[in-house]
């Protein structure tokens, strides 16, 4: 995920990562960038700031065209009003900046058309379900261009191509019991916000 963003920006600059947790990820950037998170938990504010990264309140108290990367990594689908943030989040990214997606469950995958399951769903904590082609109308609703969707699995830690296979197999004469890995369950989104 990282080489990936760094692919796509490698000049560095404000990053915000909403939903960062206790900023593991946002740790791994060099720097270049000053980095920035949105969390609620209070016990992960502290560990982020150990890591030099400042946690803002909300979106709504960054200036507009501030950050120049917008990340939400494995988050959208937990926030309860998804296109509020959206937008919030189109506003505080510059013209040419980077939005993007990161650990996305794919409703548009085999399997959840399928089963209508995928396993990192938890209908407990989650506001909405995306799929690939609703979040890339969305985004060029919202303006942004230069949408590229990459669908990770080989050589991501979660990939056991035989076992999960074997496990898709089985599901399909058996039913759907165990949570696995495949193809196109997750996906990642990157968009640049529009100049005009």
């Amino acid at each position: 995920e990282y080489q990936r963003i760094i692919d796509r920006a490698p000049c560095g600059g404000n990053i915000l990562d909403i939903g960062c947790g206790v900023g593991n990820f946002l740790d791994i950037f060099d720097d270049r960038w000053e980095k920035f998170g949105v969390e609620p938990s209070d016990y992960a504010h502290e560990k982020a700031k150990e890591k030099n990264i400042r946690i803002l309140p909300t979106l709504q108290t960054i200036a507009s065209d501030f950050m120049d990367v917008v990340i939400l990594r494995g988050t959208w689908q937990h926030i309860n009003f998804p296109m509020q943030m959206l937008v919030q989040a189109t506003r505080v990214l510059r013209p040419g900046g980077l939005l993007i997606f990161l650990a996305t469950p794919d409703t548009d995958s085999l399997v959840y058309k399928i089963w209508g399951n995928l396993p990192m769903l938890d209908p407990d904590r989650n506001w909405v379900v995306p799929g690939g082609r609703v979040l890339r109308n969305i985004l060029r609703r919202l303006h942004y261009t230069n949408i590229e969707t990459v669908k990770p699995y080989l050589g991501t830690p979660y990939a056991s191509p035989v076992l999960d296979f074997g496990k898709f197999v089985f599901s399909l004469f058996f039913g759907y019991h165990y949570k696995f890995a495949f193809p196109g369950n997750m996906m990642e989104i990157y968009a640049i916000k529009d100049y005009s």
